[in-house]
């Protein structure tokens, strides 16, 4: 998939140990998240995975 922050790289799914996010307006560390990051600009995609989609 193509990054939606700088249209240039490609989202890789990674795995990311206490990942920082915020939800709602708290921040939350997440000890093991799967997360899209760009493999150019480093930025998270927050896109559902394909399989997600699938089993609507």
């Amino acid at each position: 998939m193509e990054c939606q922050i700088c249209g240039k790289g490609k989202v890789v799914e990674t795995e990311e140990k206490n990942h920082k996010t915020i939800m709602l307006g708290q921040e939350l560390t997440i000890p093991e998240a799967i997360v899209g990051r760009c493999d150019t600009c480093g930025s998270v995609n927050y896109a559902l995975r394909k399989e997600v989609i699938e089993r609507g």
